[in-house]
């Protein structure tokens, strides 16, 4: 997201290609960071589910939706990170006004006053996936394997991930992600081993000097 977006804001004129690129490549820098359902990052809308506030360091960037806009019926808030502010300035600066008029309140808007379609803009999503990376992710697919990226980083953080991904019960992610992890807990254990075995051999080197 960060190379495209980049990108885009070096050119002196934008295609339509290019608009398009550039609000896809914001909506997986998105997905990346906060792995929401498509519907809830088309429900982010200025000034009730999506707010940018104050300036320099006290400056926030967030989302909040209530309880009635999420699958689980629990409030999702986060807030933005320092790379994900970066991005979306580029985008509100460079991709956003192309999109719609400023008087449009959502993020993601289409035309005077609507928001994007979920199912379209999922389909483009992977559709640019494709091409970028040569591999078709759509928006769902995301969350999938953002959730999957954590417990390879941090192993057994399954509630964690279940605060993430928003599932209500630790059974949804256990479901999910445990058994797709095998592997990796195996070579973490053979990781382990090693290292207690060299530990050791390094112990017994300087007993005998």
């Amino acid at each position: 997201a960060g190379e495209i977006l980049g990108e885009l804001k070096r050119k002196k004129r934008l295609t339509p290609g290019d608009i398009k690129r550039g609000m896809l490549a914001f909506l997986a820098g998105i997905l990346t960071k906060i792995p929401m359902r498509i519907s809830e990052v088309l429900a982010l809308k200025y000034g009730e589910t999506f707010f940018d506030a104050g300036s320099g360091n006290t400056r926030k960037v967030a989302i909040s939706l209530p309880a009635e806009m999420v699958k689980n019926n629990e409030p999702r808030r986060a807030l933005f990170g320092p790379e994900l502010v970066r991005l979306y300035d580029i985008y509100i600066t460079v991709i956003r006004p192309h999109l719609a008029p400023a008087s449009n309140p959502y993020l993601f808007p289409s035309g005077p006053s609507a928001v994007r379609n979920d199912d379209h803009i999922s389909h483009s999503l992977a559709s640019m996936m494709h091409r970028e990376i040569g591999v078709r992710m759509t928006a769902h697919q995301f969350r999938h394997v953002v959730g999957y990226i954590f417990l390879v980083a941090k192993p057994g953080c399954y509630d964690t991930v279940r605060r993430l991904l928003g599932h209500r019960s630790l059974k949804t992610t256990l479901r999910f992600y445990a058994f797709i992890l095998e592997d990796e807990a195996h070579e973490l254990l053979d990781e382990t081993i090693d290292d207690l075995a060299a530990k050791r051999n390094l112990r017994r080197r300087r007993r005998a000097a």
